[in-house]
């Protein structure tokens, strides 16, 4: 949820590896996913950024991180659309088929901690938190994140989020879509700038998209 801004100017220099694929492990299950066209796996100074900004969420492992292959480099970071795979820290040892967990992910966003707002803003919260300490610097995010459904490839979260720290302010939407693959947790969260990607509805859709296209490595 940064701005790649934040810490773009002390850290950046050109690079991106763009690939087919991206493969990583939860737990002791390897998985691959399909990279969209146009984004890239960051590298060099672009993956020390995305590797400070994962350190800031305690509560998850950042699987992948993925940027836009024309924006790698720049001087003032890759921008605001960007693409996030991760798994819940508690449940990397978890086992479970899609349908039993897409079911048990409408029940809980059905419960009024969730219909309220309040544990979404707990959890944009906590992300402050998180990336205040990662960039030794105050973050204020305000907005929050909601449940947008279930269907039966994904648990769908979205909204517009506002990001104060490190001398910036902007604005921020995000769609993301909870699934399991080969029995796993995954969940895949995408960002733009708001007006951009098809807004938070897009932005949904290429979660999904990339979630789909998550399974087992050969």
């Amino acid at each position: 949820m940064m701005k790649w801004a934040l810490v773009a100017g002390a850290m950046m220099v050109p690079g991106a590896a763009e690939a087919a694929d991206v493969t990583f492990t939860v737990h002791d299950v390897s998985l691959t996913a399909t990279i969209p066209a146009g984004y890239c796996v960051p590298v060099n100074k672009d993956k020390l950024i995305a590797d400070t900004l994962a350190t800031g969420d305690k509560d998850n492992i950042t699987l992948a991180t993925l940027i836009r292959c024309d924006k790698a480099g720049r001087a003032e970071g890759p921008g605001n659309d960007y693409m996030l795979i991760k798994t819940p820290q508690n449940a990397l040892a978890t086992r479970i088929p899609r349908a039993e967990l897409l079911t048990a992910l409408g029940a809980e966003f059905g419960k009024a901690e969730w219909q309220s707002g309040a544990t979404g803003k707990a959890a944009t919260a906590d992300a402050a938190k998180g990336l205040s300490d990662a960039f030794s610097t105050p973050v204020d995010i305000q907005g929050n994140i909601a449940p947008r459904g279930t269907d039966g490839d994904c648990a769908y979260l979205g909204g517009t989020l506002n990001v104060n720290g490190g001398g910036v302010s902007y604005p921020i939407i995000l769609g993301g879509c909870i699934t399991s693959a080969a029995n796993k947790v995954v969940a895949v969260y995408t960002y733009d700038d708001p007006g951009k990607g098809g807004g938070v509805a897009g932005k949904m859709r290429a979660a999904r998209n990339v979630a789909m296209s998550i399974k087992a490595a050969p």
